[in-house]
């Protein structure tokens, strides 16, 4: 056709009628990595971006301020700053709009309106031609191209590190799936967080799918994998994705929050509590009564800071909270948010500005604190395991046995409700499902990840065992809750980490012309000032990769192995012993003094 030309790529007509800015704009907009290409701004090799040229990408000025010291006699002109031409005072100025546009989050159109443009008339008088720089189709070409350049120094940063992975996928109102991917790793004993990957997921989002975008993301063909262990959602097509990946050794876990809420929503169902009265349905009634009469909600704050009730004496007047089923521990938040308003209820029945009808039963009261207390230690650990700063997969064991053991204490109290009583066995039952039932009030391991009904786990992953193991919080904690058995198969698979990760210390060093120090007999000792000598620095990296050099690895294999066994075993017992904790160290009590607020 006349003017027209047809993409190769793509095979969309374009109008050139006007001369090749429609084929430009086509390649910036549909294909952006061959328009980067044609650009300078990226290049078609696996080189990091510092080798790549930003000959048109670059908003930053490069000014000549030399230092007057290192000249000798020169022209007086070149011992101060080039004023800047107005050419670079563009780009200046686009670059600065655009880190604006970003850091407020505004509209790309407002940079062209004149009252923002007025705004820089009084810093000079060639601000009409300079703000000319900035209009939206600039600024939108400087966004992109940045979010390009961060890409790279992601995944530049994320290949310093190992650590776990998790990706969760949402579907808008207006039916667009959107995926995101963050990584996690520990440096300098502090969690660090970054987000690899978030983009639109066009098409099915079948187990699949998921797993061709999650293999190609994490580099999981490529020999080094930074990724070590994945965390996932709990839908069905996670199921199907998590056995793609065991199919190429790369292990998964269902995210334990979500486990946890899909066993403490059984609790906002009236079914699951005969004998209660649809207790449930009448506590939300009456909390959908507070929510649409001002009047009334208004009272109910009022009267709680009269002074007539000492249980709110120093505290800020509340409202009731209403629980959705989607939402963590907003069951828990409901009941307990009802106990605390309990006595503003009956000053408000005194005083006749509510209908006593409205309310629960005295015994009904009571069946609703057990409730509350039944879902508490849960609500706790779904609170602690949110953490974002600090790590929390080492705690899901803990949280895990604490929470069997606060239902098996309900179901053994005989002074529990028996519409209590019948909720917690269904809590418990439906919990064992998910997880492994304990052995005479301990911890099972295996060392296996067992799998169950749609590919999930059915119980804790071994990954998560050794996580506890190496996490000086709780390490204490999970000694008294495994049986001697288990505890001895949970310590052998770590000693088998540790030995593996000396010998590929070893194999590296001879690998670089430093062939290591035979280990000695005088240096296998029970002595902390001795262990400190031979331990190295990297023994923290328990599961680095594996060198390819299988006659190094035997020579040393036949020679040093069960010296190397004695060393780690040495180094292991002196930690397993070591009763100190660092700071912020018992996650139990942090938790219980985080305010239970709305997530």
């Amino acid at each position: 056709m006349k003017n027209k030309n047809v993409c190769r790529v793509c095979g969309a007509n374009i109008d050139t009628s006007n001369g090749v800015a429609g084929l430009k704009n086509h390649l910036r907009l549909k294909h952006r990595r061959l328009y980067n290409l044609m650009e300078g701004i990226e290049t078609d090799s696996k080189l990091n971006p510092t080798q790549v040229s930003t000959k048109k990408a670059s908003t930053v000025v490069k000014t000549k301020n030399p230092d007057p010291s290192t000249f000798p006699q020169t022209r007086m002109k070149e011992h101060y700053p080039t004023v800047l031409s107005v050419a670079d005072r563009k780009k200046q100025h686009l670059g600065r709009v655009t880190n604006w546009i970003i850091d407020t989050n505004q509209s790309f159109n407002v940079v062209g309106t004149r009252s923002f443009r007025i705004m820089f008339n009084t810093f000079s008088v060639q601000a009409p031609e300079i703000t000319k720089a900035a209009n939206r189709h600039s600024v939108r070409e400087n966004v992109v191209q940045m979010g390009t350049f961060a890409k790279k120094a992601t995944k530049m940063e994320v290949r310093k590190h190992k650590g776990s992975w998790t990706s969760d996928h949402w579907t808008s109102r207006a039916g667009v799936t959107f995926t995101t991917t963050t990584f996690h790793y520990v440096e300098s004993w502090e969690m660090k967080s970054l987000v690899i990957d978030f983009r639109i997921f066009y098409g099915s989002t079948t187990g699949e799918r998921l797993f061709e975008y999650q293999r190609k993301l994490l580099e999981l063909d490529e020999g080094y994998h930074f990724a070590m262990f994945g965390v996932v959602d709990t839908t069905g097509n996670m199921g199907v994705l998590t056995q793609k990946l065991r199919g190429i050794q790369h292990e998964t876990a269902f995210c334990t929050e979500h486990s946890f809420h899909l066993n403490a929503k059984i609790a906002f169902d009236d079914v699951n509590i005969p004998g209660a009265g649809d207790l449930m349905k009448k506590c939300r009634s009456l909390i959908e009564y507070f929510s649409k009469s001002t009047q009334a909600s208004g009272e109910l704050k009022r009267v709680q800071g009269i002074g007539m009730a000492k249980e709110y004496d120093g505290k800020n007047a509340v409202s009731v909270l209403q629980d959705v089923i989607t939402r963590w521990w907003s069951t828990y938040r409901m009941l307990k948010r009802l106990h605390h308003l309990q006595p503003a209820f009956m000053l408000m029945v005194n005083n006749d500005t509510l209908d006593e009808d409205l309310l629960p039963t005295s015994s009904q009261w009571k069946i609703l604190r057990q409730i509350e207390l039944s879902l508490r230690t849960m609500a706790q650990f779904q609170r602690l395991l949110e953490g974002e700063n600090y790590v929390t997969g080492s705690l899901v064991v803990i949280a895990v046995y604490k929470v069997r053991q606060s239902y098996m204490k309900i179901l053994a109290s005989t002074s529990a409700k028996s519409p209590v009583k019948a909720l917690v066995r269904k809590l418990l039952d439906d919990f064992n499902q998910r997880f492994h039932p304990d052995v005479g009030a301990k911890l099972i391991y295996t060392g296996q990840a067992d799998i169950g009904h749609g590919n999930r786990y059915t119980g804790i992953h071994p990954y998560l065992f050794i996580a506890s193991m190496l996490d000086a919080r709780v390490k204490n904690m999970l000694i008294t809750m495994m049986t001697e058995a288990a505890f001895a198969r949970l310590k052998g698979d770590l000693l088998v980490f540790m030995v593996e990760q000396k010998r590929q210390l070893m194999v590296s060093d001879l690998l670089d012309g430093e062939p290591p120090a035979p280990i000695q007999e005088s240096e296998i000792v029970d002595d902390a000032s001795n262990l400190s000598a031979i331990r190295d620095e990297d023994d923290d990296d328990l599961f680095g990769g594996l060198v390819a050099n299988q006659d190094v690895e035997v020579e040393f294999q036949n020679e040093n192995d069960a010296q190397l066994e004695s060393v780690c075993l040495a180094e292991l017992d002196m930690y397993l012993r070591d009763t100190g904790m660092p700071m912020h160290s018992d996650p139990e009590k942090k938790t219980l003094n985080l305010p239970m607020s709305d997530p």
